[in-house]
């Protein structure tokens, strides 16, 4: 994707992702992201794990993301897990 905006500052993500269904419950995912703004110097990465498993009405979605330059601010790296449920009914 790239947009440039009113001010003339262009922005350009682009996105890459694949997910492996390693068994009929479980499932593996990397994601690669990249931000460019002509506004900063520095670009964004972000690199991403993720791990599903189905326990039927219960899912369960382990998540992992490390960002460089986040927000486009040089040596501004951050990183975050998250654990994510989901119930049906």
């Amino acid at each position: 994707m790239e947009d440039e905006n009113q001010s003339g500052t262009t922005t350009e993500n682009t996105e890459y992702g694949v997910t492996f269904a390693a068994s009929d419950k479980m499932s593996i995912g990397v994601g690669i992201l990249k931000h460019e703004t002509t506004a900063s110097t520095s670009d964004e990465d972000t690199k991403l794990l993720t791990v599903g498993y189905n326990l039927g009405p219960i899912a369960l979605e382990l998540n992992y993301a490390d960002v460089e330059n986040h927000g486009a601010n040089a040596n501004k790296d951050i990183s975050g897990a998250s654990i994510n449920t989901t119930v049906k009914f």
